[in-house]
């Protein structure tokens, strides 16, 4: 949603790593998000689109022509509202593609305001018209109506002070001095929309519609380009960000740009740091050609406008534009970034490689430990020695890690990009070397862990019998007494082992239900040779998705193969991989709400990002991947390792009150797996609270939108994809639509909450008895009673009664 594609994709396919025909050399750090790489971590094809992207942003820039300044003389229509209306109306700048200037905004009636439009008559574009009755949003209906002869008006407003500052830069008349400049027309049509926005019947009262003249000229640089051609431009000259106070670039079209308010600029007497300042994002069509210039006047700030409406302003240049010399700045350039999912295809097919191998470990540790040892006994002992799981853990942790760092070595570069800040243990800074060795570390622990699980398992399937007094025993002395003691002969722990079993399988099956289809093709997909800016893929509907659309038709679920690649890295453990699953998605949702990039909507010159629409787009993102992140705790905190880790001590303090306390030749292991399930539980817990926190942080940017929408009036209106009949957004979206989805993250968020705190309560009380035992001399010990008397040599159902 809101990705757009500028060009064709070409299906050429390029070589695999080992055959690409040349040295991409070394990435400096300002291509890879700041951080620098070295070269054994990313993979040379993909190093060779951010050379060639590099390329082609120079070749961009040259096309650029500039200059040091223009003559203006504007002509603008001004109504000044004023605290002449006692309502407080909702103003939408609409521009004639179907593009707003920003969000709307609230015309409270104060004493030097005003608005102000163009002086000729505008028209909505025909892709608008084709469906602007239907569907075109009740809010822009003030300034878009039908005229008589067929065609669709649009008056393009934009609120102003109106005070003695602006009075001197302009001259006003009350009376239309110039018929020429100033169209009837348009005067006209701009007093429908006041009327039609203040509620004005009959004719608009003396004195405030007003005709404005300024000339002046402009002596700040201006520059001439496509949009694709002036991104590269801020890309990769760092002189000119800071000369229009560029604070960001938000690809593939928009940057945002800081001013300062127009009553605090060139004020001596206010503080640097006390000075007021504001942000602008401004959006660009990659293919129509744009003026990016500084607005010298009343407002002092960076803007962009396409050349035909600046000719239209009576705008002409100081001198003849000149071709720009691009002279990319070395460390200073921002690189053109490279879609992840132009590799996540590739990553996917490792990940399922890995899966099988991983889990087929995991299963063949259960298979002969379990089969082997019924249908050989006299290989019992020799297949529960520790050392059989030893093996299994190196076979997985080794193929495990190749595969791991082969996945890396094609999304690093594309996830550096846009997270660009990398960090260890949920938030603490760090350079890619400590980066690596704690992600590959993560990744061993999480690895072994599944071999461990499996384990273990079959260790409780097999000793249920030796422990069953001891698990009576201690469920008849905790808070459960109260249960019938042939209930835990029952429950014993070969029962619950063979329960946590199918759902610690889940950690694997879970991940395949967002696969496109059963096909097992492993074999990695070639990459796809790109143009700049290339394709962005639509999202596919997982087998998941189809099962919900057959219980109900209208659930339409979409996932990216990125959102895959995360799933498929947790199946197997891969924490180098998933180590960017939730950042990477944040980043995309804190990128929406800074830049206000909303729905696509279809220009004359193709797709086009407008604001409307963006708090559903961070919903819509917030709620994809609080998706992914809590179900994903949901199998492996809750069902596997708060479980099983209580299942697990439990055992394990029954066999050292069996031993009298003394250590066990298997104690090791089991102590390992215990340590191991504690610390994967961490970074789970981590995310838990980033994820939270960020649902605050969006709830607080929507609310005010959600809360004051009418459920019946259109939100947005975004176009159809025409690539994926299969993949259609709505027509429109209504008010309800928004709440709905707001709605949705909130019940994530607070069932988050309640897996979080029932996760740790468990892992905290399995702890703890772990822990206090070791105090305890009969090796056994309860929150209610504390450590517990030795249990009697002769202790079963019949006699429990006697030592309670």
């Amino acid at each position: 949603l809101g990705d757009r594609a500028t060009t064709a994709p070409a299906h050429d396919r390029l070589p695999e790593e080992g055959e690409c025909n040349s040295d991409p050399g070394d990435l400096e750090s300002c291509q890879t998000g700041g951080q620098k790489l070295p070269r054994w971590a990313y993979n040379n094809c993909v190093a060779q689109w951010v050379q060639k992207m590099k390329a082609e942003d120079v070749e961009c820039v040259r096309q650029i022509t500039h200059c040091n300044g223009f003559d203006q003389t504007a002509y603008r229509l001004l109504f000044a509202y004023e605290d002449k209306f006692p309502q407080t109306p909702r103003l939408w700048t609409v521009y004639p593609s179907g593009q707003t200037g920003g969000e709307d905004t609230a015309l409270e009636p104060r004493k030097g305001r005003g608005l102000v439009a163009y002086a000729y008559p505008q028209d909505l574009e025909p892709h608008v018209v084709d469906h602007a009755e239907h569907a075109l949003n009740e809010a822009w209906r003030p300034f878009c109506w039908k005229r008589d002869n067929g065609t669709w008006c649009v008056v393009q407003t934009w609120p102003t002070p109106y005070n003695e500052c602006w009075e001197r830069s302009w001259k006003l008349r009350d009376e239309n001095p110039n018929p020429e400049k100033f169209k009837q027309k348009a005067v006209e049509e701009f007093s429908q929309a006041m009327r039609n926005l203040f509620g004005i019947s009959g004719e608009i009262p003396s004195g405030l519609l007003k005709y404005g003249t300024r000339t002046s000229k402009n002596t700040s640089a201006v520059y001439v380009g496509t949009g694709q051609q002036l991104m590269a431009l801020l890309r990769t000259n760092k002189a000119i960000r800071e000369e229009k106070r560029v604070v960001s670039i938000v690809e593939p079209n928009s940057f945002i740009i800081e001013y300062t308010h127009p009553e605090e600029q060139n004020n001596d007497d206010i503080p640097q740091d006390k000075t007021r300042t504001g942000q602008q994002t401004w959006h660009m069509d990659l293919n129509l050609h744009y003026v990016l210039y500084t607005q010298q006047g009343y407002w002092v700030m960076t803007g962009v406008k396409l050349l035909e409406q600046f000719h239209k302003d009576h705008c002409g240049f100081e001198q003849d534009p000149e071709k720009l010399e691009c002279n990319p700045e070395g460390g200073e350039l921002i690189p053109c970034p490279i879609n992840l999912e132009w590799v996540a295809q590739s990553g996917c097919a490792l990940a399922k490689k890995s899966a099988v191998v991983v889990w087929g470990c995991a299963f063949g540790l259960v298979l002969v430990r379990g089969c082997g040892g019924w249908l050989m006994p006299q290989l019992q002992n020799t297949l529960n020695n520790p050392w059989v799981l030893a093996v299994a853990v190196g076979v997985a942790s080794s193929y495990g890690w190749n595969t791991d760092l082969k996945i890396m070595k094609l999304c690093i570069i594309p996830m550096v990009q846009r997270v660009k800040q990398l960090r260890v243990f949920g938030g603490v800074p760090a350079n890619f070397e400590v980066f690596y060795a704690v992600a590959m570390l993560s990744s061993f622990v999480q690895i072994s862990t599944i071999q461990m699980n499996a384990w273990f398992l079959v260790t409780a399937f097999q000793t249920s019998q030796q422990y069953l007094s001891a698990w009576v025993y201690l469920f008849k002395h905790s808070c459960l007494s109260f249960i019938a003691c042939e209930a835990w002969t029952t429950l014993t722990p070969a029962t619950v082992a063979l329960c946590l079993w199918p759902l610690s399988v889940l950690q694997l099956f879970q991940p395949m239900l967002w696969l496109k289809d059963l096909h097992f093709q492993f074999k990695q997909r070639p990459l796809p040779q790109i143009q700049l800016y290339g394709v962005y893929e639509e999202p596919y509907e997982p087998l998941y998705g189809r099962v919900l659309r057959r219980v109900s038709s209208d659930i339409n679920l979409r996932i990216f193969h990125h959102e895959q690649l995360f799933q498929l890295a947790t199946a197997s453990g891969l924490k180098y991989t998933g180590a960017f699953a939730l950042s990477y998605a944040l980043k995309e949702v804190s990128d929406i709400k800074d830049s206000r990039c909303g729905f696509q909507i279809m220009t004359s010159a193709g797709l086009d990002v407008m604001y409307v629409g963006w708090e559903l787009r961070c919903l819509m993102k917030l709620r994809s991947l609080q998706r992914n992140i809590v179900t994903r705790m949901f199998f492996v905190v809750f069902l596997k390792q708060s479980l099983q880790m209580n299942l697990q001590i439990t055992l394990y303090n029954a066999a050292k009150m069996e031993r009298m306390g003394q250590w066990g030749n298997t104690d090791w292991s089991q102590v390992v797996s215990i340590f191991g399930l504690w610390v994967t539980t961490l970074p789970e817990l981590v995310d838990a609270t980033i994820l939270g926190v960020a649902f605050l942080k969006i709830r607080k940017a929507v609310k005010d939108k959600v809360f004051q929408i009418p459920d019946d009036e259109i939100y947005a209106c975004p176009a159809k994809s025409k690539t994926n009949g299969n993949f259609n957004l709505k027509e429109e979206y209504k008010g309800s639509d928004l709440k709905q989805w707001y709605r949705a993250t909130r019940r994530s968020f607070i069932f988050m909450l309640i897996l979080v705190a029932v996760s740790v309560f468990m892992i905290g009380y399995a702890m703890a008895k772990f822990v206090f035992t070791m105090r305890c001399k009969s090796g056994l010990w309860q929150f209610q009673g504390g450590c517990l008397d030795r249990m009697p040599d002769s202790y079963n159902c019949s006699n429990a009664k006697e030592y309670e």
